[in-house]
């Protein structure tokens, strides 16, 4: 039987390529969802491990009213390596968690949630993480640059709530 297998795939050079590029195909897909589902926990966990407390962003904005706070929103997805490092680095900080509790309210918004392309138009999103200042009325106060520096992070959130009026 194998040597028949073997005869009729040697007669046949475009059944060979056809074979060949399938399996170049499947291997790619295997690897590709494998390494997304592996960044996606690793970043799953990196959320968990800042402590901070995350809300919906239509919350945060009544809260924010409540509570005389800013928004600070981030959009972010769990399998980007870029915002993994920025919760590992940065909001797993004390001081920039001490400073996000004590002046704002947290929202994330994830890029595969419904709210996303939402927020991403309506802020002028281009790519992620993207973390931007919102007052109560849900205007776009400040954009907070990326830095993985955790001193000039909690400056830079210091600045922005120090010169709004809640």
């Amino acid at each position: 039987m194998l040597a028949k297998t073997k005869q009729f795939l040697s007669n046949r050079p475009m059944i060979r390529v056809l074979i060949k590029w399938t399996l170049i195909i499947t291997v790619g897909f295997i690897v590709y969802f494998a390494n997304k589902h592996v960044q996606s926990n690793w970043g799953a966990q990196a959320r968990i491990d800042t402590g901070l407390v995350s809300v919906q962003l239509a919350t945060a904005i009544k809260l924010a009213a409540q509570d005389h706070k800013l928004v600070l929103a981030e959009m972010s997805a769990v399998w980007c390596s870029t915002c993994r490092r920025l919760d590992q680095e940065i909001f797993s900080n004390t001081s920039v968690k001490q400073t996000i509790v004590e002046d704002y309210i947290f929202a994330r918004i994830d890029y595969d949630s419904i709210q996303a392309k939402q927020f991403m138009v309506t802020y002028k999103v281009r790519g992620f993480p993207t973390v931007v200042v919102l007052n109560s009325a849900a205007e776009l106060v400040a954009r907070i640059p990326l830095t993985f520096n955790s001193d000039e992070y909690t400056a830079m959130l210091k600045k922005v709530s120090d010169n709004i009026s809640h």
